[in-house]
């Protein structure tokens, strides 16, 4: 699978979600841009960050225990996803120009911590969904792991 099909294949699964008009791209790091309505997804996976995120998750209401590095891909994903389904909820340029000191400080801006709890919240009600997600995430990393064709 190269990297624009596994583009496609996930913006058919947020479709399927029933989240339309939402473009996914691959770049360095998980992103939303608001401005052009795009997610962008990672093949970095930062310890330093992926790590807390999973346990800030858990800390926050996600039942799902014992998250491995495709979890934290697959949340760090389903956490920009937040964004587009939260996004009504702020004055994005306003609610979003904050220097952040820490970690925690950017995880709990209403901003943030908003699309967290948007995932959070989905993930606890539609795990079979969360899993599908995680296994389409799992199989493209593993693809490019081994070092497969794109």
């Amino acid at each position: 699978m190269d990297i624009e099909k596994f583009n496609n294949c996930l913006e058919q699964w947020l479709n399927q979600q029933n989240i339309y008009n939402i473009t996914v791209s691959e770049g360095f790091d998980f992103c939303y841009y608001y401005e052009i309505n795009e997610i962008q997804w990672g093949m970095i996976v930062d310890e330093r960050v992926s790590v807390p995120l999973g346990q800030f998750f858990i800390k926050h209401g996600l039942k799902k225990q014992n998250l491995d590095m495709y979890d934290r891909i697959t949340l760090s994903f389903l956490h920009e996803v937040g964004h587009v389904m939260t996004k009504h909820l702020f004055d994005v340029e306003q609610d979003n120009d904050f220097e952040c000191r820490s970690l925690d400080d950017h995880w709990n801006m209403p901003i943030e911590y908003a699309a967290t709890k948007w995932a959070i919240d989905w993930i606890n009600e539609h795990y079979q969904s969360y899993n599908d997600l995680y296994n389409l995430f799992k199989a493209m990393f593993i693809q490019i792991l081994n070092g497969d064709d794109l």
